[in-house]
């Protein structure tokens, strides 16, 4: 009678997760926590839904600089632009909570990723070519034969022009490949933490800096956010505009009705100095 084994995921050939360890402590409940997929993907919505709500009125860079924010958001969008400001989207992405969310989805990430990278790799790195019964029972697909071993012999150039690597010990064959591919998550966790990371920069003193400078032309002025280390000097400004008379007839009306005096095209040539030390 053959015995009946329970598929096993074989994404890790039996190695064990920290995550699904049956006696836990309160450091491994929490790893196990942020461990989860589904905690990952709550907190990737959460941000999505934030992200979003932050678009619905402009920015706080965006808004005149002559009104404060407290005032212009409330006099603006009356009840519902205090709540929006009160609760912090103005400044969405330089808010605690926000960033908050991006912390926790960065830790999320690497925890799933340390928690199934060290199992995957010791079980690729030291993967056995005979394999107990229970390993090949709890296969997804199967199939068992009767055979020889100068069949086997003759099947593996076969795979090998097919592209498999092939290992062999005491008579068994195994045949593996496109081997990387199993690391393709990893690969996507590496870019998703680089990519959250960097949003996370924009909090790190002197990694993001916005700020308005009127320098008319031949003026140099210092850049007061790096502490007067570097000046600008505007060298030249030009501005370039629309000529109704050489524009297609569609595009005259609109020039027309815009003054005709439109912007086509201005640009700035600046010199960027650094202060000696």
């Amino acid at each position: 009678m053959q015995q009946e084994y329970k598929q096993l995921d074989m994404r890790y050939e039996e190695a064990e997760l920290r995550s699904k360890r049956k006696n836990q402590s309160w450091i491994d409940r929490t790893w196990t926590f942020f461990s989860s997929v589904k905690v990952g993907l709550w907190l990737i919505g959460l941000i999505i839904i934030a992200s979003g709500v932050g678009t619905i009125f402009p920015q706080e860079m965006y808004i005149p600089q002559a009104v404060p924010p407290e005032e212009f958001y409330g006099k603006e969008y009356g009840t519902a632009g205090e709540i929006y400001y009160a609760l912090g989207f103005h400044n969405l992405f330089e808010s605690w909570w926000y960033i908050g969310l991006i912390t926790l989805l960065l830790l999320s990430i690497i925890i799933v990723s340390i928690d199934r990278f060290f199992p995957l790799y010791r079980a690729l790195k030291k993967q056995p070519v005979i394999q107990s019964d229970r390993f090949m029972g709890g296969q997804r697909f199967g199939a068992e034969a009767t055979g020889t071993v100068k069949q086997i012999d003759a099947i593996e150039p076969l795979l090998k022009k097919k592209g498999y690597k092939i290992r062999r010990q005491d008579g068994a064959l195994l045949a593996e490949k496109q081997r990387f591919g199993r690391w393709g998550p990893y690969i996507n966790h590496i870019g998703l933490v680089l990519f959250f990371g960097g949003a996370m920069l924009r909090i790190v003193p002197g990694m993001h800096e916005d700020e308005l400078m009127w320098i008319r032309e031949g003026e140099t002025l210092p850049v007061e956010a790096t502490d007067n280390k570097y000046y600008l000097e505007n060298n030249s400004f030009n501005i370039e505009f629309y000529d109704p008379a050489k524009e297609p007839e569609k595009f005259r009306e609109a020039l027309k009705r815009a003054g005709g005096s439109v912007p086509k095209n201005y640009d700035t040539q600046m010199t960027l100095y650094k202060k000696p030390e």
